[in-house]
């Protein structure tokens, strides 16, 4: 069951700041940079845990979480104290150099 949207973003959109990339319309976190591979951006609510593939990946801060983007299909938890983990698999395109991936405010439990 999917319940969130997936957005593709032009690659220049948000580095034309310089290349920060916190600088953004909401303000961001970037834990990582690009790799070579692109970045995926995650948004949902703020204090949000990221896992992908059960690693750590960072926290959502300012709205989002922009982190060098994997290849291929991941598997991606948000976990948050207080709230229902929701787990998503997602299949990246190797060819965007950006994608974003929005999902719903997490649920209490």
């Amino acid at each position: 069951m999917d319940d969130f949207e997936n957005d593709e973003e032009d690659s220049d959109e948000n580095d034309s700041n310089g290349g920060d990339p916190q600088e953004d319309q909401q303000g961001g976190n970037s834990q990582t940079t690009d790799n070579g591979k692109g970045k995926l951006i995650l948004r949902t609510s703020e204090g949000t845990e990221i896992y992908i593939d059960g690693k750590y990946a960072g926290k959502i801060t300012g709205g989002e979480l922009r982190i060098a983007k994997p290849s291929g299909t991941i598997k991606l938890e948000l976990r948050k104290p207080g709230y229902v983990t929701k787990e998503y698999t997602l299949t990246l395109d190797d060819e965007e150099e950006e994608e974003l991936y929005k999902f719903p405010d997490m649920t209490p439990e």
